[in-house]
């Protein structure tokens, strides 16, 4: 069984030098980063360890102001692309370069899709849910880096 860890990196580049949050489990495989909805990354607790075993290194990160990063959500750090921004400030400091797979939730979906179209991190694809991930017989859908949220209107 893979092991689960808390991690917490402190964001410099804001120069507000909050801390973010995060859970992971500690491979050498590509990075999936993990979007939550309302409240925080625990979330993605039943899936951590499959994506482990599957070769992935997921990252399931407390956006600002939930769960253990700090930060406060207001009117103008709520925003879907104000939030893109601080994941891919989050990546940097996680020093995660080149293609990333997102998987986001909720809203996490909708900062995963304007990570996508306005190229904040190199996303070879996408994953999107209207339900929790953990959600009996439900699977989220895979867009293949040929498609875009685009595709969709």
């Amino acid at each position: 069984m893979s092991e689960i860890t808390e991690g917490a990196v402190e964001d410099r580049s804001s120069g507000d030098g909050e801390t973010a949050g995060y859970l992971t489990v500690e491979r050498d495989g590509p990075a999936v980063l993990l979007l939550h909805g309302t409240y925080w990354s625990r979330v993605w607790l039943p899936v951590l360890g499959g994506l482990a075993e599957a070769g992935l290194r997921p990252i399931a990160v407390d956006l600002p102001g939930l769960g253990r990063s700090e930060g406060e959500l207001t009117l103008e750090t709520a925003t879907v692309p104000a939030l893109a921004d601080w994941v891919v400030r989050f990546a940097s400091a996680l020093n995660i370069s080149g293609p990333i797979a997102v998987a986001g939730h909720d809203i996490g979906g909708a900062v995963a899709q304007h990570l996508l179209i306005h190229d904040g991190l190199e996303v070879p694809g996408w994953r999107w849910s209207t339900r929790s991930p953990t959600t009996p017989g439900r699977r989220p859908t895979w867009c293949p880096p040929e498609t875009s949220p685009r595709d969709f209107r």
